[in-house]
């Protein structure tokens, strides 16, 4: 609440606007909106004077609600719009005679769309799965798959069709030519509403910037005209869905499900999965859970027969060093010793008598483990047994103690730890992924691991969290 002496003005939710879509010139508006219940006492005698206080390129527009009154106030409801890329601080100021009260609002442009025309495109639910949206055939509905740099079925492109307000609609092409389009629910017959894919579609689709920074599309489901004639567009966002893979509409936002990041085809995604390893190249990684604190990895043993367990993190310790053979749909768990996870995955067992597992998705970089083979336990799932960070057992899908991290081990090094190291020594540093993927830039946030060269030519590591700021 912002006062003085008379005056208050109170936002519904607070003033960061966060990032605002700046449209194509000639927009009403880009519809980033907020509420302010204005109040002036009945001591003050002068009307409620309103001034925006703004930089050329952004705008500040009031418009009173049905309660307002230069009297009194009331509700007034403020657009917010953007002309540039940029970060905004501006002001709305209302004054009632020599009572001023001054409300600083922020807000960052962003571009009107992310994307290029006849560019082609892997659609990332990246707060969700981290999945990228796949044509699954035509009228099927689409889907979220692990992303895999060789499946065509991932890739899409935008063909512009019109602008609306100021706002570019495009049809959204898979590279086998199919279009999407939605399909209702029909509950009477067990059909629920998704989206699917199919060879022509009169379907139209428009991008939108959430205030976290991040994109969602919109289904211009309808389109009509506002009370002063201007057209107006709306519909609901292709959607990751929490039960299954498949996409539907949705309009409760925020939501996580919404949130999309577009690469071109040639990028390379971080999805956090290992590399696999063949009979003659291995790529060895710690395997550790999510929840668990301490930097505890699951650790192996030098007789078979005997259980896995979960210690700290020891770089030179190799019984903690795992590699995956086969690939994600399934693989063998093979330590140092050629020994294998089996037994309900709680024990070692000898070469070739381990079971099978199948990746599967738990949330942003992160996987769960499947085991193929165990075919008499309803409870398949790898998991932190009994939540102590001891011991390793099985649970159901989508336990928060089956949420798993693969860290490469080329990644953290087989090197000295760094313990109280001059920085004045280290003339180069390098950094990686979790999964051993170098980077060609220091990165501006998340986890990583630094590699730290020495004048004497040491090598150490460490795992470092960059904080956003």
């Amino acid at each position: 609440m912002y006062e003085d002496k008379g005056l208050t003005v109170t936002p519904v939710g607070d003033l960061n606007f966060g990032y605002v879509q700046v449209p194509k010139p000639g927009a009403k508006s880009n519809g980033a909106t907020k509420i302010l219940n204005v109040y002036a006492s009945y001591t003050m005698e002068d009307d409620i004077e309103i001034i925006n206080n703004y930089e050329a390129e952004g705008l500040l527009i009031h418009v009173p609600q049905d309660n307002w009154t230069d009297e009194r106030g009331g509700g007034i409801e403020i657009f917010f719009i953007l002309k540039e890329e940029k970060e905004y601080s501006l002001s709305i100021t209302f004054k009632c005679g020599e009572t001023e009260v001054v409300v600083p609002i922020k807000g960052i442009g962003a571009p009107n769309v992310p994307v290029e025309t006849d560019t082609w495109y892997r659609l990332q639910f990246y707060q969700r799965t981290g999945s990228c949206l796949t044509d699954k055939g035509a009228e099927n509905p689409l889907e979220v798959s692990p992303y895999d740099s060789q499946d065509d079925s991932q890739l899409w492109k935008f063909e512009f069709v019109k602008e609306v307000n100021g706002i570019d609609q495009f049809k959204m092409i898979s590279k086998a030519g199919n279009q999407i389009k939605y399909r209702y629910a029909d509950e009477e017959n067990g059909i629920t509403g998704r989206f699917l894919a199919t060879p022509s579609s009169e379907n139209t689709f428009s991008f939108e910037v959430r205030e976290d920074g991040d994109w969602q599309i919109r289904w211009n489901q309808y389109e009509t005209e506002d009370e002063n004639g201007f057209p107006e567009v709306t519909g609901a966002h292709i959607n990751k869905t929490n039960s299954d893979n498949e996409i539907t509409a949705y309009n409760y936002m925020p939501d996580n499900g919404s949130a999309i990041k577009f690469h071109k085809e040639n990028e390379t995604i971080d999805i956090g999965l290992p590399e696999f390893s063949t009979e003659t190249t291995s790529h060895w990684y710690f395997i550790q859970f999510k929840r668990v604190k301490d930097n505890k990895v699951i650790q192996s043993s030098d007789e078979v027969n005997t259980k896995l367990s979960q210690d700290v993190m020891d770089v030179n310790n190799e019984l903690m060093h795992w590699k995956f053979v086969g690939d994600m749909n399934s693989c063998i768990i093979v330590d140092k010793n050629g020994n294998e996870w089996g037994t309900h995955s709680t024990n070692i067992v000898p070469a070739g008598s381990g079971d099978h597992y199948k990746f599967e998705g738990f949330g942003l970089k992160t996987w769960q483990l499947y085991n193929i083979d165990d075919v008499d336990n309803s409870s398949r799932y790898v998991n932190d047994f009994d939540n102590k960070g001891t011991e390793v057992g099985q649970w159901s899908a989508n336990d928060a103690g089956a949420e798993l991290i693969f860290t490469s081990v080329k990644s953290v090094g087989i090197d000295t730890p760094i313990v109280n190291e001059d920085e004045s020594t280290i003339i180069n540093r390098t950094y990686y992924t979790l999964q051993g993927v170098q980077l060609a830039k220091k990165p501006s946030n998340g986890i990583y691991i630094e590699k730290r060269t020495h004048e004497s030519q040491k090598i150490t590591s460490r795992k470092i969290y960059i904080p956003e700021n």
